[in-house]
């Protein structure tokens, strides 16, 4: 059996996994963000399908099957589709987070194998209505001026919520207090963040003396990885996919309108639910498509 170690530090995530059989034969496991993966890492760089470890002539080895990020084996790149023999203390890394080879022994008979268990770190709680305190792990520019903010709870909770709701974030300007909403663009089949997208608003060329978005545009310019923001009253909005997702999707958005729908998509997409997605959206031109 092969038994790794996880560590992701940006979700402050440690596990350990037991690669063992779980039907007779089985000389192959793969790892990846679907729920279907015999090895599950939700965090958001690790591809749908990622990676797969086999099992011949009593050697393991690790298979990048195309991910988006590519994989590290001991900080060297794993050429994409080609065998990489594993050895005791090998370190993978598959986007943030690290694999360390614990040990590495002969696949054990699917028979004696007990039946898998989904455990929970047991620091972490689900998130219900009460207010949280979250730390941007994470900056990613999507555009020009549109960033996506990504957040852990502190100390680590959970986030229970539907696809296409929105939070309340509370932020400081100015010595005063300000609460602005904004919709979740993450997938809730990954629970151990959440991500905000925001577009920088600025004042109309013709109509300057409407202002520009404050809280939006204190975030592109101040907000840093390691900084602590209030989320209010838990998550918000009926505007959701759920629960009767139908075999027929139609998505329609512009701009900034994007992130409730790439929430859905992205739970759909992650969940392997049956229904076909038509996703129409409108950008000014090819640069300020957000999420390409």
């Amino acid at each position: 059996m092969l038994v790794l170690k996880s560590v992701n530090f940006e979700q402050q995530h440690f596990q350990h996994h037991q690669l063992a059989t779980t039907r007779p034969n089985q000389t192959e496991w793969v790892i990846g963000r679907s729920t279907t993966c015999d090895l599950v890492l939700s965090s958001p760089e690790v591809s749908r399908i990622h990676a797969r470890i086999t099992y011949t002539n009593e050697t393991y080895y690790f298979i990048d099957v195309g991910s988006t990020s590519g994989s590290l084996i001991n900080g060297e790149a794993a050429t994409m589709h080609e065998q990489h023999p594993l050895h005791l203390g090998d370190l993978l890394q598959l986007g943030e987070t690290f694999l360390y080879v614990e040990e590495l022994a002969p696949p054990i008979a699917a028979a004696s194998v007990p039946a898998p268990v989904l455990s929970v770190p047991p620091t972490s709680q689900p998130w219900t209505s009460d207010s949280l305190t979250c730390r941007c792990c994470r900056i990613v520019d999507e555009t020009p001026d549109v960033k996506t903010f990504c957040f852990v709870a502190e100390p680590p909770q959970l986030f229970h919520y539907a696809p296409g709701q929105f939070v309340n974030l509370q932020v400081e300007i100015d010595g005063q207090l300000v609460i602005r909403p904004y919709s979740i663009s993450s997938s809730p089949t990954r629970p151990h963040h959440f991500s905000i997208t925001v577009k920088r608003v600025a004042s109309p060329p013709d109509q300057p003396e409407i202002p520009a978005g404050l809280v939006s545009n204190w975030l592109h310019d101040h907000l840093q990885v390691g900084d602590h923001v209030q989320f209010l009253g838990g998550v918000c909005g009926d505007f959701t996919c759920l629960p009767n997702v139908p075999t027929k999707l139609l998505l329609i958005s512009a701009g900034s309108g994007i992130t409730p729908m790439m929430s859905m998509s992205r739970w759909i997409q992650d969940t392997l639910t049956d229904c076909d997605i038509v996703f129409l959206h409108s950008a000014r031109n090819v640069d300020d498509i957000i999420f390409r």
